[in-house]
């Protein structure tokens, strides 16, 4: 098989796609042999121009890029989700379901007041944006956009980008769930946040996209974070471009990427209810999730009835406490088989269930898959 000479024009610096080019690279080592040639988009584009090469893989960010890329005529996969429309074959993660995502860990939180921080003209965000309000105001909540300051595009330094977010975050009633459009955007507006006073999560709490844990841990404080599978979008652009260097038809429909889920830290571990049992009940559940108990042993620590509390979660989450319980476990399990390759009983285990026959049984019912199809689906190979 002859070697394949394959540019990938992306920085490994950002978490997002140094774990983009592992996904790439995990591919290549199953199916190559590729040689790879790297450039970081921007800096020639006489590279786009003259290099050789059989294939390309990269992150689109304007028309105009877009467009030397397809007049070159060489096999090209988009990996970004910047562009509405780049006119070349695309693999990025799902933007609506990670609004949505962000979106039901902030009402469950106990929020009533929203609001949503993007970037102008950046197509994902927006998407992002979309699921986040879908959610909300299918539950009767409104959301605050952010609406960036005109004059940031003549001087869109961090700093006037920081000075405007603390401008738009004393507007906001409190406390008040955000999210923002990647963990980039969470940091900046982290740091707004600590600039004007208000604290964060008490009275903002923020969410990112991306799950960058670099950038997510060394902010203040450590920044949740919607988790995208980079690798696994690096893994499938690979398999998308070696199907077009083998001369099969492009496809413009993007293949998008369901995200992980949540990855809860310090920016979100806040409770917004007014009701305290709800609040004990709820703490309860989280820090105890990888143990196993009862519903009961939650109304013992609450002090409530059992009637009582089904009633109030019913009210807050529109699920019974066994319920909420169930949906925790099964989070848990979703984040352990993305992210480990532990056996599925030690899974149960570690997510709290009793048996391995119980653990899957509640998994399929709730996510309509086995643990071992949910791991192949959302892990790079």
């Amino acid at each position: 098989m002859p070697v394949r000479r394959v540019a990938v024009m992306m920085s490994g610096g950002s978490g997002y796609f140094a774990s983009v080019m592992r996904g790439v690279s995990h591919y290549a080592i199953a199916h190559g042999p590729w040689e790879f040639v790297t450039q970081v988009p921007g800096l020639s584009v006489i590279a786009v121009r003259e290099w050789e090469v059989d294939g390309i893989i990269v992150p689109l960010r304007n028309a105009e890029y877009a467009r030397l890329f397809r007049e070159r005529g060489i096999p090209t996969v988009n990996c970004s989700g910047v562009l509405e429309n780049s006119g070349l074959p695309s693999v990025h993660v799902d933007d609506r379901v990670a609004g949505q995502m962000a979106a039901a860990h902030l009402v469950e939180l106990g929020f009533t007041r929203f609001g949503y921080c993007g970037y102008p003209d950046f197509h994902f965000a927006g998407v992002r944006g979309e699921g986040f309000a879908e959610v909300l105001r299918e539950r009767g909540f409104d959301v605050r956009f952010h609406q960036a300051d005109p004059a940031l595009k003549l001087e869109w330094t961090w700093d006037r980008q920081e000075e405007d977010l603390a401008r738009w975050l004393k507007t906001l009633d409190r406390p008040i769930g955000i999210m923002a459009c990647n963990d980039e955007r969470a940091w900046q507006l982290a740091e707004a946040a600590r600039r004007v006073g208000i604290r964060v999560p008490e009275e903002a709490a923020l969410i990112g996209v991306d799950n960058d844990e670099l950038r997510c841990e060394f902010s203040t404080p450590p920044l949740s974070a919607v988790a995208v599978p980079a690798e696994r979008i690096g893994y499938e652009a690979a398999a998308m471009l070696d199907r077009l260097m083998e001369g099969q038809p492009a496809d413009l429909a993007p293949v998008l990427v369901r995200p992980r889920g949540i990855v809860a830290r310090r920016s979100t571990d806040v409770l917004a209810f007014d009701d305290a049992a709800v609040v004990k009940a709820f703490r309860f559940i989280r820090e105890n999730i990888a143990q196993p108990f009862e519903p009961e042993d939650v109304v013992r620590e609450v002090g409530d009835g059992r009637q009582s509390l089904d009633a109030k979660f019913r009210d807050h989450f529109g699920r019974s406490l066994e319920d909420e319980i169930a949906c925790e476990r099964v989070r848990r399990a979703e984040r352990i088989l993305a992210e480990t390759d532990l056996e599925l009983p030690q899974v149960a285990r570690a997510s709290g269930f009793r048996t391995a026959t119980n653990f899957t049984a509640l998994f399929r019912r709730q996510t309509g898959l086995t643990p071992g199809a949910y791991r192949e689906k959302f892990r790079a190979r």
